[in-house]
C-alpha cells in the first residue's frame, strides 16, 4: 500500500506492507480491480543497465541507509504467512 503523508516542502510516500493484522487488508480485491496495472522499468533494457552504473555509488548508499543505516526503521517486511 502506498500511504501519503505532508512534508515541508512536498508530500512523503511511504510504502506500507499490509499484513495479515492490516484493517485495510479486506480491501486489497477492491483496490487491484480499481488500479491500472503497468510494468514500466524492463530490466534488460540497455538504458536501465546504464542508468544503474552510472548511479551505482548512489544506490549502494541508499541501500546501506536502509538496510541496517540510520533510516532502518522505516523499512518493513512482510512476514511469509502474511501473503495472500
Amino acid at each position: 500500500m502506498v500511504d501519503v503523508a505532508p512534508g515541508w516542502v512536498r508530500a512523503n510516500f511511504f510504502f506500507t506492507p499490509l499484513t495479515k493484522g492490516d484493517p485495510r487488508r479486506a480491501d486489497l480485491a477492491k483496490f487491484a480491480r480499481r488500479e491500472k496495472w503497468t510494468i514500466a522499468i524492463n530490466p534488460e533494457s540497455p538504458r536501465v543497465a546504464e542508468y544503474e552504473t552510472q548511479n551505482h555509488e548512489r544506490i549502494e548508499q541508499i541501500k546501506k541507509d536502509f538496510l541496517g543505516g540510520e533510516k532502518s526503521e522505516r523499512v518493513k517486511a512482510l512476514a511469509k504467512d502474511d501473503c495472500r
